[in-house]
């Protein structure tokens, strides 16, 4: 069972209603996650907003939370209201365990989301002759 099911049914068996977004990509050969990392959203009555989540092993955790903090898709996602954890799931005497860290939008650094354009230098025309 992969980590992004093992997440599915975590949720489900906590009363979220969830689904899996990330998608199968073919003729590239890979998949691809909503925004780039997010692999489940889920909702829950008594929570506001939408949880994403990044399902990983223990050992990824580290690496798949620096990337999503450097993406500027967390950072609107996180000020829209919702919520992005990352499971780390590991093996413990024969049960499988989840790490489940929680990124607030206090805990991003500053992200450009849109620079203004660079003003270059006006094109010269060249000498034709």
């Amino acid at each position: 069972m992969s980590p992004t099911a093992r997440s599915l049914q975590y949720l489900r068996d906590c009363g979220h209603v969830a689904a899996v977004v990330e998608r199968w990509l073919p003729h590239a050969n890979v998949r691809k996650d909503l925004f780039g990392i997010i692999d489940v959203v889920a909702v829950r009555p008594q929570e506001q907003g939408v949880l994403g989540v990044q399902a990983t092993s223990l050992p990824n955790v580290g690496t798949r939370l620096a990337k999503a903090q450097s993406l500027p898709e967390l950072r609107i996602w996180l000020r829209s209201g919702n919520r992005f954890a990352v499971h780390g799931w590991y093996q413990r005497a024969a049960r499988w365990c989840v790490k489940i860290v929680m990124v607030r939008a206090e805990d991003l650094a500053g992200v450009v989301v849109q620079a203004p354009a660079r003003r270059g230098r006006r094109p010269v025309q060249c000498e034709l002759f």
